[in-house]
């Protein structure tokens, strides 16, 4: 049920007007503009054989500028970084104007500074933006670093589900990856990280 109706109920065009996606990393075989490419979010809202309108451009052109990627409209999306082909997909979601979105391990294959600025935009997007994020992800420390709620799976155990301050500790998580797991708090950064604990010291042959 969302918003009070169920999916079942509601017609396709319906749904994506509340719910976006927002997949590891498409097929980068894809030869078309990034503009073009952003504009196809707008599909629920644009009627059947109608084009794009004003409103549905002007819509582009201020996420677009929202995401940084305004330099990039005219680029084709097969010749995009990683970095820069993720943030494009975000991006559609917000074209799409879907008050739900969700990711599935939105920084798959991301550098770390390209992890960094997706997860700095996904903490502002929930907060600013007002929107619904729901997330997955292997890296604890990006559940630590986005707050909210957390569902943390695992395979000996039931599903714990919480605030991430919680959920995202040392017990828990040891038991899930079978490792011992040590969560710290680094006063440089002002927040608690997940490290491996346990002896893996380099030792001299």
């Amino acid at each position: 049920v969302v918003y009070g109706k169920p999916l079942k109920d509601l017609t396709d065009r319906d749904r994506a007007k509340i719910i976006g996606f927002t997949a590891q990393m498409q097929d980068n075989s894809v030869d078309l503009k990034v503009e073009d490419y952003l504009v196809l979010g707008r599909s629920a809202h644009v009627a059947a054989l109608k084009m794009p309108n004003k409103a549905d451009w002007d819509k582009v052109d201020e996420v677009a500028c929202t995401f940084g990627i305004s330099h990039l409209m005219g680029a084709s999306m097969s010749r995009l970084s990683g970095g820069e082909r993720q943030l494009v997909e975000i991006a559609r979601s917000l074209v799409q104007d879907a008050n739900i979105i969700l990711m599935d391990e939105p920084t798959n294959h991301l550098d770390i500074k390209n992890q960094a600025q997706v997860l700095s935009l996904i903490r502002d997007l929930a907060s600013r933006l007002k929107k619904t994020l729901v997330i997955t992800t292997h890296s604890p420390d990006h559940a630590i670093l986005l707050g909210g709620y957390s569902a943390l799976f695992s395979p000996c155990g039931p599903l714990s589900f919480g605030f991430a301050e919680e959920i995202i500790s040392e017990k828990r998580l040891s038991r899930v990856y079978g490792e011992t797991i040590r969560v710290v708090y680094v006063e440089e950064l002002g927040r608690r990280i997940c490290v491996i604990g346990g002896d893996y010291s380099v030792r001299a042959p």
